[in-house]
């Protein structure tokens, strides 16, 4: 596998894993900014919280209009939803310090599949496409090494996959 092939993948996985939960954060914030609205009688279904604008970009006749700041009694909502948003991207970055160690030390798609769980196996298995060949069985030291490297990433994208399955 090529360095480009192996890049574009560990998009393909990093998409994979974390899509659902990332799209669910989002969909809580666009509810809380929906509350926002109608709490603050806002003209934008934004809001502006610790300097950062959550919710959409509105513009009105060439002008930016600048958000509302997220009312009092929503703080303690958008504190436990920006929490969560910091430990899913703490997560991903172990899980992809993960997946950069297996594609670093593999050349082979059955090398990978081989040394990955079988949850995360359906996008390469996309990516790869038609002929993609089975896992092939590996040295225990193989495995050893990832586990060495990086458990608490293998045991993170273990727990990623079980909780994808109830998002």
């Amino acid at each position: 596998m090529s360095p480009l092939h192996k890049y574009r993948l560990q998009g393909e996985i990093r998409e994979f894993l974390y899509r659902k939960v990332f799209n669910h954060i989002e969909k809580r914030i666009l509810e809380l900014a929906t509350r926002n609205q109608e709490i603050t009688g806002s003209i934008t279904l934004a809001f502006v919280y610790r300097s950062e604008t959550f919710a959409q970009r509105v513009v009105s006749k060439g002008r930016y209009i600048i958000p509302k700041p997220l009312d009092e009694s929503l703080r303690p909502e958008m504190d436990k939803i920006l929490a969560h948003r910091t430990n899913i991207i703490s997560e991903s970055d172990y899980v992809m310090s993960l997946m950069s160690k297996v594609f670093s030390m593999t050349n082979k798609v059955e090398e990978v599949l081989g040394l990955l769980p079988e949850g995360i196996h359906p996008p390469i298995i996309k990516f790869i496409g038609q002929g993609c060949p089975a896992p092939s069985d590996l040295p225990p030291e193989m495995h050893q090494e990832v586990l060495e490297f990086n458990a608490q990433g293998y045991e993170m994208l273990r727990t990623r996959l079980m909780g994808n399955l109830v998002l």
